[in-house]
């Protein structure tokens, strides 16, 4: 309920309760002013006739939302009361039925009413202003300058413009003469000039908002206001109204006084034009007016819905409040989130919805008081309209989302297509100003931003003379419910085309194609990660390059967010590889190169050595042949620098099988059998002084039975134990001289036959016994050890 209440000196009125109106009507401002300078309280039947029929004509107008009826009629009856007193003036007939003294009166009424206009305007300028303005810097006050001063608006270019009116309307009253005095004229002219009270409405609310505010919390802004209006007798609330409400009063005035000029009065032209020339203005203060009206009915429904209060904006008006029944799909993103849940998650539920001129606004009734599930809000420019209707049903797509609003049938029906034509007006008319306020800039700035990152995006050719509800490619910026953040170009609810797109740290800047990153674009990623290149259903496929935080570098190929292909890595520590990907891992052949100076080159799997390589160190060693999973296994050559090799079979990095193993250092040479990187089974070895064994090894020793022949020195066949003769053996030494027995650990041992010079002589031998030079004997050195493991593997 809006209370408009005035004290005037001297005389007291009862406060006016307007408990069926939104905003204060223009006819309570008239009765103010008769009120306050009236001399005489009587008042023509003519006069009051006209008053009657202006009145109602003013509340109709002035709240058009409000319905025809007895409440207004009933108000101005009680309400208004008598003319204010102008000079009396001589009753006679004029043209067309009218009188002279009519029309006299009404311009007189005209003048008198702008001189107590301007009295108000001074109390604004004069009092109150300069006073709260004179505060501002006290710091008890705490009052905020720049609020202060949108609170007056352009109060003073108001009052110095209606003291030129003032001035001229006087001059031509002055010298009276009811055949040529003119006053069309002066408004005709001025008119165009009070374009400036827009901008005065424009910012009233606000500027009543602060006051109000203010007024309760502020001691000193309430004790700096209490004290003008004990001054002045009229409060600043109801003095801030007074400029909204002057225009429309010139208009009403100026239709009373057109009605009582004579058609062939040389100031009827004049007056035509002039109220043309105001009812345009007049409208367009109306409107503010309106919206005063659609703000309180906002606050009401804030008060009523926990997190709309923040949205309560300056420039923002209620257009429709509905409770429907809505029906949410997933498009783009959002199907493709939901087909990944294996089920579509559309929804169906009652919520109010909100339509300002700029957004709406989507509350689940069931929610409407928790503050932690308020409804989603959408700007209008990102609203698009579509053919998809039935009678009681609309499709729009918003971002995301496919929504069917849907009315009841019964009570509803009439709202439905209110509803499709003011979501259209209001999307044209939002998309108009979006154009001004951002557009036109997003579009230069997307060209600047694809040219930077070298990305072939063409932006849309919209221009503000085909940008309307139609059309399909829009800009802006939106929030989806898993928290991901959107700012770029859209069509049809689905991001599509050049823009920036963050979810949970991670941030992308490239194209999209029906709401899924495809084509070129950069991601950062939250780990400090970034990949730049092709992109395609949302993950990064095709060509592009990666660099880690930790400043690895990898170029080439990627599938479904994983490198894929042909390929090449680089590793902050220096190792590098090039060759095939697959699955994020190196996988077919390719070259690895560590940094140390080693290199692999061959085949890989999953990321291991695997299938046929050749492994080289820096050191001249190098690995040729079989890996399985990242280990020597089947056929390979060992190679060392100073000659040394190993050929021959392998398993898990280790000699095993058949193999050949040669020492350059001392020219041995094995040849047989290897189990875990030990000789062992039947083998030979060769040495340089071209002594040999041929016989069985057991962990990497001479085991079993086995020959061993020295050419210079002594040969022997028989059993050995861990590189010693051992059991059974029969040794020649060089000499001639044989001995047939046992040995233990290399020495001989019990009953042996000696052959020596052609004669055989059965002793008991014992080391201790041998004197004869002819009969010593020692076991042949251990072979030079050769380690069988592979020195070097990554």
């Amino acid at each position: 309920m809006f209370i408009f209440s005035i004290a005037v000196h001297q005389c007291a009125l009862a406060p006016c309760f307007f408990s069926n109106w939104i905003c204060p009507s223009i006819t309570n401002v008239i009765t103010f002013m008769r009120t306050i300078f009236s001399t005489d309280q009587r008042e023509s039947q003519a006069d009051k006739k006209r008053n009657k029929i202006n009145s109602q004509q003013v509340n109709l107008w002035v709240c058009p939302q409000r319905k025809e009826g007895t409440n207004a009629r009933h108000s101005q009856q009680e309400v208004m009361p008598p003319r204010a007193y102008v000079e009396p003036v001589e009753d006679g007939p004029s043209g067309g039925g009218m009188s002279a003294d009519g029309r006299k009166q009404i311009a007189f009424e005209i003048l008198s009413t702008e001189e107590n206009y301007l009295k108000c305007l001074e109390y604004i300028s004069v009092n109150y202003k300069s006073s709260l303005e004179a505060i501002c810097d006290d710091e008890p006050a705490g009052l905020d300058r720049n609020e202060v001063k949108k609170m007056f608006s352009n109060i003073e270019s108001i009052k110095s413009l209606n003291q030129n009116l003032h001035t001229q309307l006087k001059e031509r009253l002055d010298a009276w003469d009811p055949e040529t005095c003119q006053i069309g004229d002066i408004f005709a002219m001025m008119a165009p000039v009070l374009i400036i009270y827009t901008e005065y409405a424009n910012q009233y609310q606000q500027g009543l908002n602060f006051y109000n505010r203010e007024k309760k919390k502020n001691e000193r802004f309430a004790s700096v206001c209490d004290e003008v209006k004990s001054k002045v007798g009229m409060d600043l609330e109801h003095l801030l109204i007074m400029p909204v409400q002057r225009v429309p009063r010139y208009n009403l005035l100026l239709e009373d006084l057109y009605k009582n000029t004579p058609d062939d009065h040389c100031d009827k032209a004049n007056l035509a034009k002039a109220l043309e020339n105001m009812q345009g203005i007049a409208v367009k203060i109306n409107d503010c007016m309106r919206q005063t009206a659609k703000v309180r009915e906002l606050t009401a429904i804030a008060s009523k819905t926990t997190g709309l209060s923040s949205l309560l904006e300056a420039h923002r008006r209620l257009i429709r409040d509905t409770v429907m029944t809505v029906t949410k799909k997933g498009i783009g993103r959002q199907a493709e989130l939901e087909s990944n849940k294996h089920h579509f998650a559309s929804s169906t539920e009652k919520m109010q919805v909100i339509l300002f001129n700029d957004l709406v606004i989507f509350v689940p009734k069931a929610k409407m008081h928790d503050p932690l599930k308020f409804g989603q809000q959408v700007y209008l420019h990102l609203v698009w309209m579509t053919n998809n209707r039935s009678p009681n049903q609309f499709d729009i797509f918003v971002p995301g989302f496919q929504l069917t609003l849907q009315f009841d049938e019964k009570k509803q029906m009439g709202e439905l297509q209110a509803w499709i034509k003011d979501l259209t007006v209001s999307i044209d008319d939002h998309l108009k100003k979006y154009w001004k306020e951002k557009l036109e800039a997003e579009i230069e700035n997307t060209k600047n931003q694809v040219k930077d990152l070298s990305i072939p995006f063409t932006v849309p050719g919209i221009t503000e003379s085909n940008l309307n509800c139609e059309t399909k490619d829009r800009f802006g910026d939106s929030k989806f419910p898993d928290g991901a953040s959107y700012n770029g170009w859209w069509n049809n609810g689905v991001m599509n085309g050049f823009g920036e797109y963050s979810l949970h740290g991670n941030d992308f800047q490239g194209l999209f194609e029906d709401g899924l990153q495809s084509g070129l674009g950069k991601c950062s990623y939250y780990t400090g990660d970034t990949y730049f290149g092709n992109w395609a259903t949302g993950l990064p496929n095709g060509r592009g390059d990666w660099v880690s935080a930790s400043n690895d570098k990898f170029t080439g190929e990627f599938l479904h967010n994983r490198k894929h292909g042909k390929g090449e890595m680089k590793w902050a520590n220096g190792d590098r590889f090039v060759g095939v990907f697959k699955d994020d891992e190196p996988n077919g052949h390719g070259e690895l190169v560590f940094a140390s100076g080693l290199t692999y080159k061959g085949d890989f799997e999953a990321g291991l050595f695997h299938g046929k390589g050749v492994l080289i160190s820096p050191t001249g060693k190098n690995y040729s042949g079989d890996w399985v999973r990242g280990e020597r296994c089947g056929n390979g050559v060992l190679k060392y620098s100073d000659g040394s090799f190993y050929a021959g079979r392998w398993n898990v990095n280790q000699f095993h099988g058949s193999g050949t193993l040669y020492n350059s250092s001392d020219g041995c040479m094995y040849v047989g059998e290897f189990v875990r990187g030990v000789r062992e089974g039947d083998g030979t070895i060769l040495n340089r002084d071209k002594s040999f064994y041929a016989g069985q090894f057991k962990n990497d020793n001479r085991h079993g039975k086995g020959s061993y022949s020295d050419p210079v020195h002594e040969s022997y066949i028989g059993a050995w134990r861990r590189d010693y003769y051992h059991g059974s053996g029969k040794l020649i030494k060089s000499n001639g001289v044989t001995f047939d027995g046992t040995f233990e650990m290399g020495v001989l041992s019990g009953s042996t036959q000696v052959t020596a010079g052609g004669k055989n002589t059965k002793v008991s031998m014992h080391p201790s016994h041998i004197s004869d030079p002819r009969l010593s004997y020692e076991c042949p050195p251990r072979p030079a050890s050769f380690n069988a493991r592979a020195e070097f593997y990554m």
